[in-house]
């Protein structure tokens, strides 16, 4: 399925968040879902979905990455998602549990108690429109960031610790030319 199109049944903010996203294509979702009338005296729809999202060939924030699998529980003021892993050419993404809650104010809070990045190269990224470039030799072997938190909606809220550990190799037999002679002495 296509997110854009089933925006429509989520919260205004989540759905503002995956507009900012671009979360497009892509996604097909496997599970139990269940969807109240709505009444002239709620707010908002009650909703409740229990299953398995994956992604294959989707879209997010104008790139189209290779694939992902998460155990998802989702209602009106709460999702949790578990075992979310991503697959792509361009590097591996691993978040054990990841929680958005909506808070009183109708903020929504989000924690992810630890999240795994290896083997990343952003020169492999794959543009939606454009594809992949020429790889280079940026290689972020690994990423941890632990605990981190804050409002979806508030960037300056974001907190979390970490690490991240890269290679930047030179390219080999490249001479340099501060020591290169000219042929003719």
């Amino acid at each position: 399925f296509d997110f854009r199109k089933a925006q429509d049944l989520l919260d205004p903010e989540i759905k503002e968040r995956l507009q900012a996203f671009e979360v497009g294509e892509g996604f097909r979702a496997y599970g139990r879902i269940q969807i109240q009338k709505e009444k002239e005296e709620d707010k908002e729809r009650k909703y409740h979905f229990q299953g398995d999202i994956f992604g294959h060939n989707f879209d997010v924030k104008g790139f189209r990455f290779d694939q992902f699998h998460a155990n998802v529980s989702l209602n009106e003021n709460k999702v949790l998602m578990k075992n979310f892993h991503m697959e792509d050419l361009s590097g591996s993404l691993k978040i054990p549990e990841f929680q958005l809650d909506k808070h009183n104010d109708g903020l929504w809070y989000f924690n992810a108690p630890k999240l795994d990045v290896t083997n990343f190269r952003p020169s492999l990224l794959q543009q939606r429109e454009l594809g992949r470039s020429q790889e280079k030799p940026l290689l972020v072997k690994n990423v941890t960031l632990n605990d981190f938190s804050g409002y979806v909606s508030d960037r300056s809220s974001y907190r979390g610790q970490g690490g991240l550990h890269f290679v930047n190799s030179t390219k080999n037999n490249v001479q340099s030319t501060l020591f290169a002679l000219p042929a003719e002495l």
